[in-house]
């Protein structure tokens, strides 16, 4: 089964519509356990897996070239050292006698790993084996490994570095020296008095040190540009269907019985031991599409998604803005000069970035007819924790939402009203979109009214049609017929239900069920003051319900084989099982 992107935008529900079977298309954030999933060439899960490339750097046999010029001569290593010529400083020393370490470069390969945390771009999706498999294209930079020996040599010449540079030669033994010089040009009778008085090379200043020869300067080769391999391949995304997938209830017993064997081996780290596709997932997360949030000012926009592409502009924080689209592109860094390392790797590392093309407001207020405009901005950058690029843009949360506004929130299809929801009512978000053609009327202290243009966001709720989330003025102050300038807000009208840690406080307790509905099987009792992690709400017959993932203070042993299941949360106006602790 192939579901084309074109599909997945007219038809992909994240809420009640997605069964198992249907997975969007796009970036995917990988979240499954350690150690990771394996790309395999074919569909098949169990064919071949994809090798990557890697180079690994040793320290050669033999001797280096710095230890060939011990044998030279005293009397010539330290003419060279103290002859006035170009002096050297402590990096570029360090940097030579790196360069002139004799190194051997091999190819080695190893299976092709995704850890979790990591984000992969599906291209295409199929069932096989019970689960749904995504073809990705796994982009990155040929790395290079360094041997322990060739590191521990490194280290040595850096600590040899730091010794030069403690010492300094004195001026009187540097004019003695050259004075002696001078004298051996009429003999060379004071050839011994010469290496009994002036200190060795290695006691001498690093700015002292000459710079190599013109022939040395040839063989000094900067590192080679960084190389981008492409692979190929397939991953399990999700098992698919809900229920009845017998490849699940086998692979969850292997996973059982392996775990049973590796605790009677005493083996308490058994995650690198188990396959990350045979829990019960999701092995991966799409990154949604819909309204996000700005939360940083001066958010750069570019025109296109690659490297080297133009900022066209900047967003604030609290601008709204609709991603459509995203894409894994690989950006390149240059290396600190902290890591030394990179002197035998290269300047540059290759870094996996996520971009998303956004719709918002144009600046160009006069452009009746269209208000807004297209860019791309960054999600997300391989070795930055969710949390420092969280104050970047998030999205607008699917999911229960509450009305918050006095007046009741209607729901539209076209001009045909669907429903109407009053104040405090709850209702589900299955999607997100913005709208750049509605206005609002703000009153003045005169007592006129004028209309000023609004961004409105806008949500796909599940009793049909869309209802007004929040409206965002295009400008900071909107002038009226008398003159005056009146200042512009935003306006809420429904908030999501927050997600977090939950305490359970009702006298009774609250059932945990296996599916969304409060009539599904139950699995156990939650008891008054549990807690657990609240990952997912959904509204059921007027109650919001809850997908918890962790339980913490609360006896699970009637709970068997289950690890996760949804409660009651609330249910409006005053009904309460649960309460929010932290967020």
């Amino acid at each position: 089964v192939s579901i084309s992107s074109a599909t997945l935008n007219s038809t992909y529900d994240p809420g009640r519509r997605n069964h198992g079977w249907l997975v969007p298309l796009g970036v995917h954030k990988i979240v499954c356990s350690s150690p990771g999933l394996i790309v395999t060439a074919d569909v098949h899960r169990r064919s071949k897996v994809v090798k990557r490339r890697k180079l690994k750097k040793s320290l050669a046999g033999g001797k280096s070239i710095e230890q060939k010029k011990k044998k030279k001569s005293i009397k010539k290593r330290i003419g060279n050292a103290v002859s006035p010529r170009k002096k050297r400083t402590e990096k570029e020393e360090y940097e030579r006698r790196v360069k002139n370490i004799k190194t051997t470069t091999t190819a080695v390969t190893q299976d092709l790993l995704l850890p979790s945390g990591t984000h992969v771009e599906i291209s295409e999706t199929r069932i096989h084996g019970g689960r749904v498999r995504g073809k990705v294209c796994w982009e990155e930079e040929v790395t290079v490994e360094l041997d322990a020996d060739l590191v521990e040599e490194m280290k040595r010449q850096e600590e040899i570095v730091e010794m030069m540079a403690k010492v300094r030669v004195s001026p009187s033994k540097k004019k003695a020296f050259f004075g002696r010089k001078q004298d051996r040009k009429g003999g060379g009778a004071e050839e011994d008095v010469v290496a009994q008085t002036v200190p060795y090379s290695s006691n001498l200043s690093l700015n002292e040190i000459p710079p190599p020869s013109p022939r040395q300067q040839k063989k000094s080769r900067s590192p080679s540009p960084l190389t981008t391999i492409k692979y190929t391949g397939w991953i399990s995304l999700q098992w698919a269907g809900a229920v009845g997938n017998y490849e699940k209830d086998e692979a969850m017993k292997r996973r059982r019985n392996t775990i049973n064997v590796l605790k009677e081996n005493k083996v308490d780290d058994y995650l690198p031991h188990l396959i990350a596709d045979e829990d019960d997932g999701p092995w991966s997360q799409p990154l949604p599409l819909g309204v996000y949030r700005i939360g940083n000012d001066y958010t750069s926009v570019f025109d296109t998604p690659e490297a080297n592409s133009n900022c066209i502009g900047t967003l604030n924080s609290g601008d709204v803005i609709e991603v459509v689209e995203t894409k894994v592109v690989m950006m390149k860094r240059r290396v600190s000069e902290s890591e030394g390392l990179s002197m035998l790797t290269s300047d540059f590392e290759g870094i996996r970035t996520v971009r998303a093309r956004c719709m918002m407001s144009s600046d160009d207020s006069s452009a009746s007819k269209k208000r807004f405009k297209s860019g791309w901005i960054t999600l997300s950058e391989e070795g930055k924790s969710d949390r420092d690029h969280s104050g970047t843009a998030s999205p607008i949360p699917v999911g229960a939402h509450v009305v918050s506004s006095k007046e009741p929130l209607m729901s539209y299809s076209g001009s045909q009203i669907k429903s109407i929801l009053p104040s405090g009512s709850c209702m589900e978000v299955d999607a997100t979109r913005l709208e750049f053609d509605e206005t609002e009327n703000v009153k003045c202290d005169c007592g006129q009214e004028s209309s000023y243009p609004v961004i409105a966001v806008k949500a796909l709720i599940s009793l049909g049609g869309y209802a007004t989330l929040s409206t965002h003025p295009m400008s900071k102050s909107s002038q009226c017929a008398c003159g005056k300038e009146v200042v512009t807000n935003p306006r809420h009208y429904a908030e999501p239900v927050a997600l977090g840690v939950y305490k359970i406080v009702h006298p009774d307790g609250v059932f945990l069920t296996e599916g969304i509905g409060p009539n599904t099987p139950i699995v156990t009792t939650l008891k008054q003051n549990a807690c657990a992690e609240v990952v997912e709400t959904r509204v059921e017959e007027g109650c919001v319900r809850g997908k918890i993932n962790i339980f913490l203070s609360c006896d699970l042993s009637e709970m068997g084989d289950k690890n996760t299941g949804w409660i009651s949360l609330f249910e409006p106006p005053s009904f309460v099982w649960a309460e929010l602790v932290s967020e």
